[in-house]
């Protein structure tokens, strides 16, 4: 498998985060000091964890793509979206539950959602104060089946497009998806999920890949 990218190309990684115990330690060695910071703040080991093998997928890509040593140090702009400075390669990370997905390409704002399909009773007033109207509208009129679907749908697109803006997460939704400098895809990357991918421009190609920790990785 290549880590090659065109102008107009993208890559998405499907990254599993159910690890045994035992590699967890394997895992850290390859996080930054923020990092590995950050992972011992999590009162929850299952999150723990669920970041470990996020972020450590993240390092072991960014080596294949750059083929440079690792780990990674990241700058961040004012909202802490992580960026690398001086270089071309643009990325973007998201996990929920356990999988994760990251976004790889060049000179552009790119930013990519996954979320776990939950019921959740709260879904209408939730699209009431941060969908538009007309979306909050177009939720409400559907069928309480269709309801969650169409809610975890919209949700991903504008929370993948103000991550490809590098905004904040407390940022309005409302009104983000009619912003037509912005290509938004819904992904199809597993029945129990929901993802989108935003970046600007039109005519991407992009390319769903799977990242096994044991293969498809340079040995550090």
């Amino acid at each position: 498998m290549d880590f090659i990218l065109d102008e107009n190309q993208i890559h998405l990684w499907c990254v599993s985060l159910e690890v045994q115990e035992s590699e967890l330690e394997r895992l850290k060695k390859y996080l930054n000091k923020k990092e590995k910071f950050r992972s011992e703040k999590f009162y929850s080991r299952e999150d723990q964890r669920r970041f470990v093998v996020s972020h450590a997928a993240l390092q072991c890509l960014l080596k294949n793509y750059l083929d440079s040593e690792y780990p990674f140090v990241f700058t961040e702009n004012e909202y802490g979206k992580p960026f690398l400075a001086k270089n071309s390669l643009q990325f973007n990370l998201s996990h929920s539950h356990e999988l994760a997905l990251i976004a790889f390409a060049k000179n552009t704002s790119l930013g990519i959602d996954v979320e776990r399909i939950k019921e959740n009773p709260n879904i209408p007033n939730i699209a009431r104060r941060f969908f538009s109207v007309c979306e909050a509208e177009q939720l409400l009129s559907l069928p309480s089946a269709k309801q969650t679907d169409f809610f975890y749908r919209c949700w991903t697109q504008k929370e993948a497009l103000i991550k490809a803006l590098g905004l904040g997460f407390s940022e309005s939704l409302e009104g983000l998806n009619q912003n037509t400098e912005w290509y938004i895809q819904e992904l199809s990357v597993h029945s129990h999920y929901k993802a989108a991918l935003a970046v600007k421009g039109r005519d991407w190609k992009w390319e769903l890949r799977q990242w096994d920790r044991f293969s498809h990785v340079k040995t550090f």
